[in-house]
């Protein structure tokens, strides 16, 4: 392999960023379908900076390398490393381990690195470490899609109270100002007094929280928190073009209702679980939310 090229694998297996930007001619660029879009200069090793942070053990194994031309080669890799660092977003890290495979075209010359345009499936690391991905439309129709996130609490009490949120987010700086302070929150939240369940969404930018209480008082309570005292400030600062929040109380509560495992009937949930009238142990009670 041309020794170009292997300064350039061993600056990421050695986990040196500056080295790496040194493999570089002067203009030379980075591009792979995370980078979105060519990367240059600092910026590749800002990139390579997140990629060892993720996975701090992360090795590239080289299966082949092909001259394709004059100052052209095609190399094939192995990508592997395991999450151990935090995920983006403030995600916590899974510990699990990756594999894949993947390709890199590389023009080069005696000035160094010209251009590396790399070829994986991003999904695949994803999908190893645990992560769904989905792949579904921005809208159809009258229907917008995104995403959502669920945390049930510890108890089973019947709600007495939801509180419902919605901000509208300006561009992705603001969205994630609104996730940071959404992520500390549910987490404040979850060790509190009354907490039954929240769930929160994001849907093209627009982002909702449904939080369900034991009582209005619970909530209230809650949400003089730090956190949420916090994440109130950012909008007061200029995070968001419009927010909109309220608190429910219940009209009517149907019972909580469980299958029999064992005849497939339907029962009342019981605190203890109880018995199906078919004699068998049913489940535990869920939580409402």
């Amino acid at each position: 392999m041309n020794e170009v090229i292997e300064r350039y694998f061993d600056a990421w297996n050695n986990h040196d960023a500056d080295a790496l930007i040194a493999t570089f001619a002067p203009g030379g660029t980075c591009e792979d379908p995370n980078t979105g879009g060519p990367l240059s200069g600092t910026a590749i090793g800002a990139y390579a900076g997140a990629a060892f942070g993720i996975y701090p053990d992360v090795s590239f194994e080289t299966t082949g390398a092909h001259a394709a031309g004059d100052g052209l080669v095609a190399t094939q890799w192995v990508m592997r490393g395991t999450n151990t660092g935090p995920l983006p977003g403030g995600m916590p890290p899974t510990g699990k381990a990756i594999e894949v495979a993947g390709a890199d075209f590389i023009t080069y010359g005696d000035d160094g690195v010209h251009s590396v345009r790399g070829y994986f499936s991003p999904g695949d690391s994803m999908r190893q470490i645990g992560m769904d991905v989905i792949v579904q439309p921005k809208a159809l129709g009258p229907f917008e899609f995104g995403t959502s996130t669920h945390v049930s609490g510890k108890g089973t009490a019947e709600p007495g109270a939801v509180g419902m949120t919605w901000i509208k987010t300006r561009d992705e700086a603001d969205m994630e100002a609104v996730r940071a302070g959404g992520r500390a929150t549910v987490m404040e939240m979850a060790d509190a007094k009354g907490f039954i369940g929240v769930t929160t969404g994001n849907v093209q930018g627009h982002l909702f929280t449904a939080a369900m209480w034991e009582t209005v008082e619970d909530m209230q309570a809650a949400m003089r928190g730090p956190a949420h005292v916090a994440a109130m400030q950012s909008m007061r600062d200029g995070v968001g073009v419009s927010m909109f929040t309220s608190v429910w109380k219940p009209d009517y509560l149907n019972m909580m209702m469980v299958r029999c495992p064992d005849c497939a009937i339907m029962n009342q949930a019981q605190p203890a679980g109880g018995t199906c009238k078919c004699g068998s142990a049913l489940p535990a009670h869920p939580s409402y939310w």
